[in-house]
């Protein structure tokens, strides 16, 4: 992957490489968030008090195990299983805490239920939204669009922008451009054997005949 501020392609391609568009969400600066919050939409909002009025807290968590079944919750409502492992996401964690750079931040109500947790990684530039999961039974609960709030007001004191990690899948973009944030598209460069390159071109088609929203 590219970062967006690099829009050089053409030596991967002359190499043979392939190239692919991407569109990620961005807050490109954060030095006033009074500003950002301005421009988050009337849903994401009212998100934010329902999960406030339901009594829900963003804690910041060192349980990875938390992260780990919203990541599959999430997964498992859809019926397929979240690809990668716990071990993977805890050196992940553990690494970027290591360095100062890491962080997980988890809803969770009066009850003790979890709602939803993700993973942030940053550096002075930039904060990213790595991974997240959330449960489906709390769907309705705001928590997540809570959580990315104290993300962002978090970010804020970190890094000047803040990346959403964005989403090709129009549901997940619908729900990161109500805050307001702008589109940036950056670059995936890849090498894939023939068959690596037909099963990307055969997915989509295949996900659109099944009814899977992409």
């Amino acid at each position: 992957m590219l970062d967006p501020s690099n829009e050089y392609f053409l030596p991967y391609r002359w190499l043979g490489f392939n190239v692919y568009p991407r569109v990620t969400y961005r807050f490109n600066d954060l030095s006033d968030i009074d500003e950002i919050i301005k421009k988050y939409d009337k849903t994401v909002k009212k998100n934010i008090r329902s999960a406030q009025n339901k009594g829900v807290k963003i804690i910041e968590d060192e349980n990875v195990d938390n992260l780990y079944n919203m990541l599959e919750a999430t997964f498992r409502v859809q019926n397929r299983k979240y690809p990668y492992s716990k071990e993977l996401i805890s050196n992940i964690f553990q690494a970027a805490k290591e360095h100062g750079s890491g962080k997980i931040l988890t809803a969770v109500d009066s009850n003790g239920n979890v709602h939803a947790s993700s993973l942030f990684l940053y550096d002075e530039r930039t904060c990213y939204y790595l991974i997240s999961g959330a449960d489906p039974e709390f769907r309705s609960s705001g928590a997540q669009t809570l959580l990315i709030h104290e993300s962002i007001r978090f970010a804020s004191t970190v890094s000047r922008a803040f990346d959403f990690e964005g989403s090709m899948i129009e549901g997940i973009e619908t729900f990161f451009r109500r805050f307001g944030c702008e589109p940036a598209v950056y670059y995936e460069i890849s090498k894939k054997s023939f068959f690596g390159e037909v099963k990307d071109i055969l997915k989509p088609r295949i996900k659109r005949l099944i009814g899977y929203k992409m």
